[in-house]
């Protein structure tokens, strides 16, 4: 039998995720309609990552269609 610690002590090492942001310039229209996706997509992260245990088959499906 394998030993809990070991597998449990991977999940909680923690990688920093680095970011770089790069200027488009676009017109305030395009500017607007990215603004209101970029911010219905983080409120889906944030909601999925605090919500508790499996997502939904629904869910699942929605994500791996994202990409």
């Amino acid at each position: 039998m394998t030993k809990v610690k070991n597998s449990v002590t991977k999940l909680k090492r923690k990688n920093d995720i680095k970011i770089n942001f790069l200027p488009v310039y676009e017109s305030k229209i395009l500017f607007q309609e990215r603004k209101e996706i970029v911010q219905q997509f983080i409120v889906k992260m944030i909601l999925l990552g605090s919500k508790r245990g499996r997502p939904s088959h629904k869910e699942m499906e929605e994500v791996s269609n994202a990409a």
